[in-house]
């Protein structure tokens, strides 16, 4: 419906729109109806009449909005201003405000509008800059005159110290679970949140979570179509009845709460019209008790029914008039608050939230509009704190997005807003959830919202932290889960906390996301540090961090501070289970100060305190050992990977065995890949290379053990290209068979074992397997046969070194192992007949492939575990874990750390016959070397023996001359040689005699 201005000489202007899609159009009557000497309009519309007041000349505003106020919050502006009184909008109604906010020094500006209320949020705005903000008045006519400016900082996003678990699922009947069935609550009074349903078979049902597993589903009763079940304590006994709609809604029962989770038989409620949904119980007449809200005619009407000494007569249910409007929801709250329940509906024809004040008695006064934005969805909570009921939505915003948002309850039931807290994609908010909770528990009602754009299944879970005076954190992320279609906030697993509870009708499928609480850093220090003194390095203990000083998460770690008086730093070391490390390259009889904190995934937690710490000397500088030359055996065993020495032809001497692999090389004899052995002839002496084999193509591993159970050692060993495990037997001698496969198709890459798993008297063997994810073995069947593969490990990780040894002394050997990725080491034990128990870690953060091995180191009894681990980066130390007994072992000790941090290999053995077990290193720099142990697991550093070849790959230890001490065997991988040096026992100077054990090594001629 327009008009067309006249000029003059029958010229006219475009049309000027007065009205647009007007329906039912008739006859036009111009009169003047108000008495403002113009002529207004009035035409039929709509079954009626109505008449379009003549404003007359109008222009824009002619005035600016004043009292421009800007609240900072996280991201954003919250911008009000006051109205523009009717005088100064330029003779046309005010059809909008904008509030805009333009950067001081440089950027793009951002703006909101809304319409006729008198304020809105800014988004997306950079708390790094502060803006000048303004606010313009909008017309027919155009825009007003610009306000004064504000300035307005935004704030960054706080971080938050609150946390939630994974998704942890029940499955749950599809029909049980469609958005309108179902709802949470305490049914049987044991402090976590029940599933209410209404769906399968008719039933009226209830899932009863045991510390959030829903496993059992109740049925109270089986109705004509039950709809919408709702749960309140309708009679006041601290119990949740149930209310649920049926009979095609035109019928409402009530079941009360007999306490356990028992229900009495169902009590038939009058309603007031059909199509009956249920929506609240409050206290609508203000005596004391519970009377219930409901939609009627499928959302044409409202109606509450009183409560009258517990009964409900179809004489007190009260239909509400709501003026022609269809409704999609209702809420009773004290709005105004005058102390009654006033009440709240969304109004599907006009898209708007109206409110109306409860007179009294349950009569209501006239509608009065909170918000036009389109919601589908709302609550009335108190948002800022200020003690009224504010009203929080999600909504369309005008410019199609979506919206959770709240607005501001001034007092007696005026409101200004949206508040925005956080702006959804168009295509999401029609699917949003959205519930009002204090998540973090500190007084304040957080928001817990889920929404899912049309293309994808999974709806992102969010909360967004009430920060205090109604302003928000952006969404924080807590999860996805597969089409919501309900979210509520509720205590699943009764541990007091408010959890995210989803669930999705479609799927069949409920969830819940566990409320962790507050995490902080750790709020105490390690208790009880304790400390023992070693050759340059500390071993420090202590009792791990009482949960209560957890911070709210596990502890993840420890990390051990060392620093001179001063408090300069020198040193550390970290674990991250253990309650133990060593603190390596300090200065002998300097004085530290030393302190342990312990952190989990928040942070570090405060220091122990300070505990002073002396090394000690190490012993060798007052008596410094001599080594010869190396004594070769051979210089044709190239690239030898392995070494071991028995007495192969039992002729009562230790005999040498070793595994090379030539390089693959054919134009060079010496060069092929080979198992050969070399003959004691006594004294020291040992034969030439006597060849066993050259069918073996890049042999890593050689054992001697006897497989066959004749006295004689037979030799196990791999082919790394061939991917094979073989074994040689020994028919005396030192003739040995052909090869014969243990298995094939297995690349060993961590090793190789022998060791009798079943207790049978057989010696089995052990192999990694599938490119090193599995450790298995084969029984020995006798006679020279092998059983197939059985699994001692099986691993998505790497194994990169393993062992077999008894760990927990009860006569079988366990197996222990290093997992690659996780950097864990680890063991199993042998609980007979060759069957092994689940993973017991016995550190983490241990890095590094390399060998492992097993001694008694401190003299206990029980067999230590060793392992070669990085120094700096570099594989430049011996590590120990002390066994504690009953499967139990310590933190990282250090035996010490190799001259060049170039480590290859090592092996354990009494080298100076005091009892005690030290141990041999080789390393890539053919440096061959040993540590003295000092007594109860205490090392000297680093003392060479000699200088191994050009590249000392591996290491072995056996009385090769007879005089009843361990000489020392190494093997070199580039030079060929496999030589030894022998152990000429004690030395230590008469006039200098010393309590401290020795050992001395000479090359012999």
């Amino acid at each position: 419906m327009a008009w067309y201005e006249n000029f003059g000489d029958a010229h006219f202007s475009t049309a000027r729109i007065i009205e647009e899609h007007p329906t039912q159009l008739g006859a036009f009557v111009f009169a003047d109806l108000n008495a403002d000497n113009k002529v207004d309009l009035i035409t039929p519309h709509d079954h009626g009449l109505v008449w379009y007041d003549n404003l007359g000349l109008v222009s824009a505003p002619t005035e600016a909005p004043t009292e421009i106020k800007a609240v900072a919050e996280v991201g954003k502006a919250w911008v009000t201003w006051n109205l523009i009184p009717r005088g100064g909008d330029g003779g046309s109604p005010v059809v909008e405000y904008r509030a805009t906010a333009t950067p001081q020094r440089y950027g793009e500006s951002r703006s909101c509008t809304t319409g006729t209320t008198r304020g809105c949020t800014i988004l997306h705005l950079n708390p790094d800059k502060t803006y000048d903000v303004n606010v313009v008045a909008l017309n027919r006519a155009g825009v007003g005159p610009s306000s004064g400016v504000v300035a307005v900082t935004p704030l960054a996003n706080p971080s938050t110290n609150l946390e939630f678990g994974g998704s942890q699922t029940a499955p749950v009947d599809a029909a049980d679970l469609s958005s309108s069935h179902a709802e949470v609550g305490d049914l049987d009074g044991d402090g976590d949140a029940d599933l209410l349903v209404a769906g399968k078979n008719l039933e009226l049902a209830w899932y009863e979570s045991a510390n959030g597993a829903y496993a059992t589903r109740r049925v109270i009763h089986r109705l004509p179509w039950p709809f919408r079940p709702f749960a309140a304590d309708i009679d006041l006994d601290g119990r949740m009845d149930v209310l649920v709609a049926a009979t095609r809604r035109d019928q409402l029962f009530l079941f009360r709460n007999l306490g356990d989770g028992a229900f009495a038989p169902p009590v038939s409620i009058a309603v007031a019209g059909d199509w009956v949904g249920l929506l609240q119980a409050a206290d609508i007449d203000g005596d004391g008790d519970m009377d219930i809200l409901t939609t009627v005619g499928s959302g044409s009407g409202l109606a509450w029914h009183e409560n009258t000494d517990g009964a409900f007569l179809a004489s007190n249910a009260h239909p509400i008039p709501i003026y022609a409007e269809s409704i999609w929801g209702a809420s009773a709250s004290d709005i105004d608050g005058d102390g009654d329940m006033d009440l709240a509906y969304g109004a599907k024809a006009s898209g708007s939230i109206i409110w109306r004040e409860n007179r009294g008695g349950g009569r209501y006064g006239s509608p009065q509009t909170i918000v036009e934005d389109a919601p589908r969805f709302f609550e009335l909570q108190d948002m800022d704190g200020d003690g009224d009921q504010d009203l929080f939505a999600t909504s369309e915003a005008k410019d199609g997005n979506w919206t959770v948002a709240w607005h501001q309850n001034l007092g007696k039931g005026a409101f200004v807003g949206p508040r925005v807290i956080a702006q959804l994609d168009s295509r999401v908010g029609y699917r949003t959830r959205a519930r009002m909770v204090d998540l973090d528990g500190d007084g304040d009602r957080d928001v817990l919202y889920a929404s899912t754009p049309y293309h994808t299944l999974f709806w992102g879970v969010r909360w967004a932290e009430n920060l205090g005076g109604g302003s928000f954190s952006w969404g924080r992320f807590i999860g996805e889960f597969e089409r919501v279609s309900l979210l509520a906030a509720a205590d699943a697993n009764g541990d007091g906390k408010p959890d995210a509870v989803v669930a999705s009708g479609s799927q069949g499928k409920l969830g819940w996301f566990e409320n962790k609480g507050l995490v902080t850093a750790p709020l105490g220090a390690p208790r009880n540090v304790r400390i023992v003194s070693g050759v340059d390095q500390l071993w420090i203990t202590w009792d791990p961090l009482a949960e209560t000083d957890w911070g709210g998460a596990a502890v993840t770690g420890y990390e051990v501070t060392v620093t001179l008086a001063d408090g300069t730093w020198v040193g550390g070391c970290k674990t991250i289970e253990a309650t133990g490390c060593t603190v390596v390259d300090l200065a002998s009889e300097q004085n530290y100060a030393v302190s342990v904190t312990a952190t989990n995934r928040k942070g570090t937690g405060p220091a122990s305190t300070p505990i002073p710490a002396t090394p000690i000397k190490d012993p060798e500088a007052e008596f410094p050992l001599s080594f010869g030359e190396q004594r070769i055996i051979t210089t044709e065993a190239h690239a030898t990977w392995a070494i071991a020495s028995a007495d192969l032809d039992a002729d009562g001497d230790v005999d040498v065995v070793s595994a090379s692999k030539g390089y693959g090389s054919t134009s060079d004899e010496t060069k092929t890949p080979k198992i050969a052995w070399y003959e004691n002839l006594g004294g020291g002496t040992f034969s030439e290379l006597l060849v066993v084999t050259t069918e073996i193509r890049e042999p890593e591993w050689i054992l001697a053990a006897d497989l066959t159970s004749d006295g004689l050692p037979d030799l196990t060993t791999n082919s790394r290209r061939d991917a094979y495990v073989a074994w040689m037997e020994n028919r005396s001698g030192g003739r040995f068979s052909a090869p014969q496969s243990i298995v094939s198709d297995v690349y060993v890459n961590s090793g190789l074992a022998v060791a009798d798993l079943d207790s049978d008297g057989g010696i089995d063997v052990l192999s990694d397997s599938d490119r090193s994810n599995q450790i298995v073995w084969f029984k020995n069947l006798g006679s020279g046969r092998f059983a197939d593969a059985e699994s001692i490990v099986d691993t998505d990780d790497v194994i990169s070194a393993f062992h077999a040894e008894d760990f927990d002394g009860d006569g079988d050997p366990d197996v222990l192992y290093k997992k690659q990725w996780a950097q864990v080491l680890a063991w199993r034990e042998n609980r007979g007949a060759g069957a092994f128990s689940g993973e017991r870690r016995i550190a983490a953060g241990v890095d590094g492939s390399g060998v492992l091995d097993a001694a008694d180191l401190d003299g206990d009894g029980d067999l230590d575990a060793l392992a070669m681990v990085p120094h700096n980066t570099t594989p430049g130390a011996i590590a120990w874990y002390e066994n504690l007994g009953e499967g139990a072992f310590s933190g990282q000790r250090i035996v010490g750390l190799v001259w060049d941090r170039t480590l290859e290999s090592m092996f354990p053995i009494d080298l100076d016959g005091d009892g005690d077990v030290d141990v041999l290193s080789a390393s890539w720099s053919n440096r061959v070397a040993w540590f003295e142990n000092l007594g109860g697991g205490l090392f000297a550093k680093e003392r060479e023996i000699g200088q191994g070849g050009w590249d000392s790959s591996t290491v072995f230890a056996a009385d090769l001359d007879g005089d009843g001490r361990p000489d020392v065997l190494s093997g070199d991988r580039d030079g060929g040689v496999v030589g030894w040096y022998r152990n000429l026992g004690r030395t230590v100077p008469a006039a200098e005699s010393s309590s401290i054990n020795r050992a001395e090594f000479d090359h012999q001629p």
